[in-house]
């Protein structure tokens, strides 16, 4: 993980900031006066047409795009300056007197497609951070970190930590390259408590549909399905709806399995007789049980009893246990089936062939009923 350092302003100018009732006004003066940067917002009126990106020939431009209300001015920040922005420009009154000692976790993944990352070496990933108390964040994340690694890779996961100051809960944030394109998926910030998560999923720059995109935190209680944000009751219909066709299924694939295990079991006692039959039902027997501890611990983690009162069943059923259980079902039917020599009348290699058989009968049920189902 990458770390940043807060910059040195004597290098870079003097910030000025007045967060008050109307909203953020803030001011960056440079050694000229084509250094100047400034912003206006009331963050009561943000929203996606609010505030825009666009890419300029030395640097990124934030400007308004339209009012949203009558009344409501929009200032110009136009970060074209013929100098690179400093790596952390903090936009609060703790930054300007050297008092932005919170830690932020930073951590953006590309898109896996290809032609998604940001190849210009010279490039960065500008990222402007607004909080709803009025608190901003602005970062400058080059494209070479300081172990040399590039950043912003196709399907790439990149951690940056960074100090500002404290921003509370954010209202949203402000995403793009300096230069070049770049396909973000995701950003996800960590400060303090709290945690939000933005889904941008396009690809930003001068080649892409947008400069920059800018994000709206999801929701708490939200979940992410492919390219749609739900809201938690979306979420909650959707899990009820998939949990009642897992449990049609579950038992469709049971009655399935039971009924390939009972043939296996008949065809073996009609031709070894009885105790061959005995040790093909032990064969489907363990399958059965197999399935429906999974099916019983899947149904559990589906229904939110997830890390809670499932201990038991999560060790069970750990990675390597669960695809060792079926055989370790098999082997506990047969070692139980020894004790029954006098009243088997099958050789040791029968009996393992019988158990083998009933547990394979059980199988070809359960994919039998797999493939009839339109669930499956």
């Amino acid at each position: 993980m990458d770390k940043i350092e807060s910059p040195t302003w004597n290098h870079h100018g003097v910030l000025h900031s007045n967060a008050g009732d109307r909203g953020l006004h803030l001011y960056l003066k440079g050694e000229r006066d084509c250094n100047a940067l400034s912003l206006g917002m009331d963050r009561c009126v943000l929203d996606r047409t609010a505030l825009g990106m666009k890419q300029a020939r030395h640097g990124l431009r934030i400007c308004a795009i339209r009012p949203v209300k009558e009344r409501q001015k929009y200032m110009t920040c136009a970060l074209t300056s013929p100098w690179s922005l400093p790596q952390t420009l903090s936009l609060a009154h703790e930054q300007a007197t050297g008092a932005a000692t919170h830690l932020l976790r930073l951590r953006l993944k590309t898109m896996p497609e290809r032609g998604s990352a940001l190849l210009d070496p010279e490039a960065s990933v500008q990222l402007y951070l607004m909080s709803e108390d009025g608190a901003a964040l602005l970062c400058r994340l080059p494209a070479f970190c300081s172990k040399a690694a590039r950043r912003f890779q196709e399907g790439a996961t990149d951690e940056v930590e960074l100090y500002g100051p404290p921003l509370g809960r954010l209202q949203a944030c402000l995403l793009g390259p300096d230069r070049g394109t770049w396909a973000c998926d995701t950003l996800e910030v960590q400060h303090g408590e709290a945690t939000d998560r933005f889904v941008c999923r396009q690809r930003l720059g001068l080649r892409g549909a947008e400069s920059a995109a800018l994000l709206l935190p999801m929701a708490e209680g939200s979940v992410l399905v492919g390219s749609r944000v739900l809201d938690p009751d979306e979420a909650a219909a959707m899990r009820a709806a998939g949990m009642q066709a897992f449990s049609s299924l579950s038992l469709r694939l049971g009655w399935g399995g039971a009924a390939g295990a009972v043939s296996a079991v008949a065809l073996t006692t009609l031709a070894l007789g009885p105790g061959a039959g005995t040790a093909a039902g032990v064969g489907g027997a363990g399958g059965l049980v197999g399935l429906a501890v999974q099916s019983a611990y899947v149904a559990r983690l589906g229904n939110g009893e997830g890390r809670e009162g499932m201990a038991g069943l999560r060790s069970l059923l750990s990675g390597p246990v669960r695809v060792a259980l079926p055989a370790l079902l098999l082997l506990a039917g047969y070692k139980a089936l020894q004790h029954w020599d006098g009243l088997l009348d099958v050789t040791p290699s029968t009996r393992i062939l019988c158990v083998l058989g009933g547990y394979l009968g059980y199988k070809a049920g359960v994919i039998l009923a797999a493939a009839l189902t339109k669930d499956a």
